[in-house]
């Protein structure tokens, strides 16, 4: 029994490195010039990247990686954010790249 205990203390450690691990990576990204309608449900930032991405999951369940244009959009960050923060969804406008360039929220 304390064999079986001790295999899980070590399988437990692992296996939330690996959720964490998968949480600091987005979501597949298609077409350009978008329309989006979901929810925003998940922030991301890493050193690497340039700016902060973030996943926004439709109606159907398919998830999106949006990024900001810029840092120095103050009022839209805070727009997306409070709409995270509340579970409320939003329309978003990327570009080619799919960064951020409209937003609206949602109810």
């Amino acid at each position: 029994m304390r064999y079986i205990q001790f295999i899980m203390m070590m399988i437990l450690p692992l296996k939330l490195f690996a959720n964490l691990a998968n949480d600091l990576e987005c979501a597949s990204v298609e077409g350009k010039n978008m329309i989006l309608v979901g929810r925003i449900i998940k922030f991301i930032d890493k050193d690497e990247w340039p700016v902060s991405n973030f996943v926004l999951r439709n109606e159907d369940g398919n998830n999106y990686c949006v990024q900001f244009k810029d840092a120095s959009n103050g009022i839209r960050w805070k727009i997306i954010y409070d709409a995270f923060l509340s579970e409320q969804d939003v329309i978003l406008k990327t570009d080619n790249l799919h960064r951020v360039i409209g937003v609206a929220v949602i109810g």
